[in-house]
């Protein structure tokens, strides 16, 4: 069986190929361009999940070095104030424990309000000791 374009290209010569040419009934063309559509987008899924990874990798990494940057800067601060630190810690030993304590404090709220926000607040039916009676 053999295709014909109908524009006339009686003229010219055909090349001649190790394939032959094949009929292809209209219900198999449409399954080959539905295979086709979904390998196209299976492809660009592909390409976008390959930039997003590409993104990530670079945002930790700009997130690492902002972090580093930061410890950096806290432990100059501290060196260039750890004389001071120290004679404060010897000489108001109350007020440094009552800092600590309010800084504890915080965070403990915080936690507990970040738990409550998610919906991680416990019941009290775990841990310990806990359960069904």
């Amino acid at each position: 069986a053999t295709a014909t374009s109908g524009f006339g290209n009686s003229g010219q010569k055909r090349l001649k190929t190790k394939f032959q040419d094949v009929d292809v009934g209209i219900e198999e063309r449409r399954v080959l361009v539905h295979w086709v559509r979904m390998s196209r987008k299976r492809v660009q899924a592909k390409l976008a999940a390959s930039a997003a990874e590409k993104d990530a990798r670079r945002t930790e990494v700009s997130q690492k070095r902002r972090k580093r940057a930061r410890t950096e800067r806290v432990i100059a601060l501290y060196l260039q104030n750890q004389e001071e630190v120290e004679r404060l810690c010897y000489e108001e030993p109350e007020n440094m424990i009552l800092t600590q304590i309010e800084l504890l404090t915080r965070r403990i709220d915080d936690i507990a309000a970040s738990g409550a926000a998610t919906g991680g607040a416990r019941d009290g039916s775990g841990g310990i000791g806990g359960g069904a009676d």
